[in-house]
């Protein structure tokens, strides 16, 4: 695989990488899928998830949060999910 082809990488530029990865996100996505997923996953982790070891409610809320970011997904019209990044071409 050649530098700058494939995965979405892109040569050096003299931006900030961060700052461009964040311009690069659909916020209106994100926020319908992701942001409500999270918020839902906490709500129920917080409710239900009493195991006594925080690394164990911790992976319980990551799966939770992961599997309800999915289902919205699924269910989600398109036009409300994160759209791929496109370089232009």
């Amino acid at each position: 695989m050649t530098p700058g082809r494939g995965l979405g990488f892109r040569p050096f530029t003299g931006e900030v990488v961060v700052f461009s990865l964040i311009k690069l996100i659909h916020w209106r996505g994100l926020v319908a899928v992701e942001g409500v997923s999270l918020v839902a996953a906490f709500v129920i982790a917080e409710m239900f998830y009493k195991f006594h070891s925080f690394a164990l409610e911790t992976l319980a809320f990551l799966a939770t949060w992961i599997v309800i970011a999915v289902v919205l997904s699924l269910i989600l019209p398109a036009s409300l999910q994160p759209k791929p990044i496109s370089d232009g071409k």
